[in-house]
């Protein structure tokens, strides 16, 4: 990815492509159309007025209808939220293996760090001490926006977390006008904005570690 400059013969650094991303980005945008029109469609039929007991019914009737587009909705945007995650975690792998490719030396280094959160975690650690990286302040706040997303990505999937888990999770929630969150219950629902801005989070944080990376060897790791 690094290229040689008209200028000079000095190398001048590329960002990635992180290929796939896009991918990802455009099916959210069709994810959200969908929903929308779907909601808009099912509106339409709304009664104008409440003369009878027939249109206030069917009024009750269509709220629901709503409400359960609104549930399958939320299914698809968390399962695209478990997608980046995903994603997000098989770019941090490609990075180990340009540190170790040999898959059992991998997984022994791998094995061998201490206190982690997850795999995610795990390989973030394995990139920075093998290359003895100084984290960025911008890599350091992408970091904490992941951390908060790993939980809602675990929850999703495991539907329970440890105590300080819960803790963390629900001031997450509680802060984030991205995520609706009802009180009442202690449940919560994500939004499109927030999957969006955690796409946002990914291509910033992979892209100033490969930068980071580069400083160190002199060529990309993502393309």
């Amino acid at each position: 990815m690094s290229r040689l400059s008209k200028e000079s013969s000095e190398t001048v650094y590329e960002p990635p492509f992180l290929f796939g991303l896009d991918s990802l980005d455009s099916y959210l945008t069709t994810l959200d159309g969908i929903i929308k029109e779907k909601i808009k469609t099912v509106e339409k039929s709304r009664p104008i007025s409440f003369s009878n007991e027939e249109e206030s019914f069917l009024d009750g009737f269509i709220d629901e209808h709503i409400i359960g587009l609104g549930e399958i909705g939320q299914i698809l945007i968390e399962s695209a939220l478990v997608a980046y995650y995903s994603y997000l975690e098989s770019q941090l792998f490609i990075f180990c293996r340009e540190i170790e490719p040999i898959q059992n030396n991998l997984e022994q280094r791998l094995k061998a760090i201490g206190k982690h959160n997850g795999d995610i975690d795990k390989y973030r650690k394995l990139i920075l001490e093998h290359h003895n990286l100084i984290p960025s302040i911008q890599l350091e706040q992408n970091w904490v926006i992941i951390k908060n997303a790993h939980l809602i990505r675990k929850y999703i999937i495991h539907a329970t977390l440890s105590k300080a888990n819960r803790i963390t999770l629900s001031n997450h929630v509680k802060s984030d006008p991205s995520i609706w969150h009802d009180p009442k219950h202690g449940s919560f629902a994500i939004s499109m904005e927030y999957v969006k801005k955690f796409s946002s989070t990914i291509s910033s944080f992979l892209t100033e570690l490969d930068h980071l990376v580069y400083q160190k060897t002199g060529s990309n790791t993502l393309i």
